[in-house]
């Protein structure tokens, strides 16, 4: 019996128990309601059960247990509460259980790990609260087990590592604590990992770079801390799904480093970074180490050990782009000095890696500056704002904000000390400066490189700006000059600029 989708209303009614013949029944994505009749225990050839997406409320009917045959029970989307009832354990014949989206708040089957033909089991998006059963090991041919968007705490069950067969763990948003089990090594088929939204603290076990089939692997927002493993399948995994976490290594939130990530471990990212070398490469052996090979490389022959890919080979700033890098790189050193109480603290890394990032080598920005940066800087000079305040969250960055308040609200986001109030001398002229200086930030951060000013452009820009000012100071001051004129003097009027003349 299939009619999923006719928009059918009501309740189902108690004479289906009368279909004794029925194998299969469903009515997915209709508007049925009310609860499900204890007549379906009659059907005692029925395999399969598909009533998703509809309203059916009140509790999961004990009727089901007596269903002998029953492989597949889809009961997902819908607004069932209650507990679960414990006898589903005893249905071994089940092969799909989908309880997805409801209202259901008790513990998790205790008999659930009885089940050990089940290929499938959904109770994502409910209330289910207490430990996860270390029977869930027993389900020996899972593939797919999703229990994320509940209030699950405790532990993970290491024995989930001998689930060999698994395919997706979705475990995201509930409250387990403790480490990632180790065992997890033994999930030789795994594709999808998801522990993201929990408590969980400790090391991101190295083992799991084994599991060569993992393409989707994701710890955000839990207390990890320690390096990420590097090898396998993490070669290919983005920041996003690291971030955030307490303290883990090679990644950061919004591009920078955790204070207490391990400060030799960033060092020698950097020179990775820099050298596309790792320090497994084969052409490091014996004393010949990626370490060695950048000091003595520097200072002048560093352009030897860079990436080419970095460097703008011929160009007119290639030359302090080197050095640039070579600051970069004698910072890698400082890092990795061998004794961890010669390394230099993470904090002074960030700072003087913002120094460079920002800055030439005398103080003043060069024509070689990421323009990108600059644009950034010259935002939070003239609003007193940096990218990560409190108030830049979701949509709505620095640059945005910026952006939206050109041309008419621009006073909004200019810190109030460079006007001084629209009574203050000089005031339209100093928000036209501001203003110009605005725009010009950015187009410094125009999203693609390619939309990005040149910095020897920005520069002539800033100079025009400045020029403009000056004059607009120096017109002003005529202006007051020639209304005392005219208050004491019977003078023939000139033109402005002969009376400044004059």
């Amino acid at each position: 019996m299939e009619a999923d989708g006719c928009g059918i209303r009501g309740t189902i009614i108690n004479g289906i128990g009368n279909l004794s013949g029925l194998v299969s029944f469903s009515l997915e994505g209709n508007d049925l309601s009310g609860s499900i009749p204890n007549t379906i225990k009659g059907l005692q050839k029925l395999q399969g059960i598909y009533v998703g997406k509809n309203k059916p409320q009140g509790p999961i009917p004990n009727d089901f247990c007596e269903l002998p045959k029953l492989s597949e029970l889809y009961m997902g989307y819908n607004q069932l509460s209650g507990s679960v009832p414990a006898c589903l354990g005893n249905i071994t014949s089940l092969r799909k259980l989908d309880l997805s989206s409801n209202k259901l708040s008790s513990t998790i089957l205790a008999s659930l790990g009885n089940l050990k033909d089940l290929l499938m089991f959904k109770a994502n998006l409910n209330s289910f609260h207490g430990n996860l059963p270390y029977d869930i090991g027993n389900l020996k041919v899972v593939t797919k087990l999703d229990l994320s968007y509940n209030n699950f705490s405790g532990d993970i069950p290491g024995s989930i590592g001998d689930l060999q067969n698994l395919v997706t763990l979705s475990l995201e948003h509930n409250d387990l604590m403790g480490t990632i089990p180790e065992k997890f090594r033994s999930l030789v088929s795994l594709e999808t990992l998801d522990l993201s939204q929990n408590n969980l603290s400790g090391l991101i076990p190295k083992s799991l770079d084994k599991l060569r089939y993992l393409k989707y692997f994701k710890v955000s927002y839990n207390k990890l801390h320690g390096e990420i493993p590097s090898g396998g399948p993490f070669r290919n995994f983005t920041s996003q799904s690291f971030l955030p976490n307490e303290a883990l290594c090679e990644y950061g939130l919004e591009g920078s480093v955790s204070t207490s990530c391990d400060v030799y471990s960033y060092g020698i990212m950097l020179m990775e970074t820099f050298t596309r070398k790792k320090p497994t490469d084969e052409m490091f052996a014996g004393q010949m180490t990626l370490k060695w090979w950048v000091k003595e490389s520097l200072p002048s022959p560093v352009i030897q050990v860079l990436d080419r890919n970095l460097l703008r080979q011929g160009s007119e700033n290639s030359l302090a782009e080197v050095d640039c890098v070579s600051s970069i790189l004698k910072l890698a050193l400082d890092c990795t000095a061998e004794s961890p109480e010669q390394r230099i603290n993470m904090k002074d890394v960030l700072a003087t890696l913002k120094k460079i990032r920002e800055y030439g080598s005398e103080g003043s920005v060069s024509t070689w500056c990421d323009v990108y940066s600059y644009g950034i800087m010259l935002m939070e000079m003239l609003t007193r704002k940096t990218p990560i305040d409190d108030m830049f969250a979701g949509d709505m960055s620095l640059k945005r904000w910026v952006k939206e308040s050109l041309p008419d609200t621009m006073t909004e986001v200019i810190d109030a000390n460079l006007l001084l109030g629209q009574e203050s001398e000089h005031y339209s002229a100093k928000l036209e400066c501001v203003s110009s200086i605005m725009v010009l930030a950015l187009e410094c951060s125009a999203e693609s490189p390619d939309q990005r000013i040149n910095m020897n452009v920005v520069l002539e820009k800033l100079k025009k700006i400045r020029v403009k000012l000056e004059n607009q100071f120096h017109m002003d001051r005529c202006l007051e000059l020639e209304n005392y004129a005219n208050g004491r003097s019977t003078r023939t009027k000139v033109g402005n600029d002969m009376f400044c003349k004059i």
